[in-house]
């Protein structure tokens, strides 16, 4: 048998079997284990997390031979679908966090998956933000009053924000989706493709 370095525990020596003892005792593979966690939803297909999770709902598991926590859905990816290339993130189709159904997984970019955050209203832009301190038409008026030459200092201490805040609407860093009533229509079907 090969030590790991955990004291009492011990790989078993067979390579294609992951499988652990600890004082004598068998352990789960890691391929029964995660679907000893997982519980099927009907309606939709998913197979739902039922282990630990994170703040933001993804599953976590520890493989027997790790000794740090992997994303559940990303673990399953690897087991049932192939490697994950470098670079991108295993992203979910039906938008359920705890979901480990590789039908419902696939690989993509960090671009790709806020687009889709942002088109799935996983991602609040603007008004819809709870944390917004302006409106669309606080926007539009800043916009306004900064081609009429109000400086960036007058117009958000008028709207009660950073100036930092104000020089990102008008550097289209933020506010993107909110067009100028000039140009209404055209921005927005613009933000959503550059997305």
């Amino acid at each position: 048998m090969l030590r790991d370095g955990i004291r009492g525990v011990a790989l078993m020596s067979n390579p294609w079997r992951r499988t652990l003892s600890v004082r004598g005792k068998r352990i789960l593979r890691d391929e029964e284990r995660i679907y000893r966690h997982v519980r099927l939803i009907r309606a939709t297909g998913c197979w739902e997390w039922q282990g630990a999770t994170d703040k933001t709902g993804y599953g976590k598991f520890r493989t027997a031979d790790s000794r740090r926590m992997l994303k559940a859905h990303r673990f399953a990816y690897k087991l049932l679908v192939g490697p994950i290339p470098t670079g991108l993130l295993v992203l979910h189709r039906c938008d359920n966090p705890p979901c480990c159904n590789p039908e419902h997984l696939y690989v993509g970019t960090h671009a790709e998956n806020m687009r889709d955050a942002v088109l799935t209203g996983r991602i609040r832009r603007g008004e819809d933000n709870g944390r917004a301190r302006l409106t669309e038409e606080n926007v539009i008026e800043a916009r306004r009053s900064s081609k009429n030459g109000e400086g960036v200092y007058h117009i958000a201490a008028r709207l009660g924000v950073s100036h930092t805040a104000i020089q990102q609407i008008l550097s289209g860093k933020t506010w993107r989706h909110v067009a100028d009533d000039d140009q209404a229509g055209v921005a927005c079907c613009a933000t959503v493709a550059a997305l």
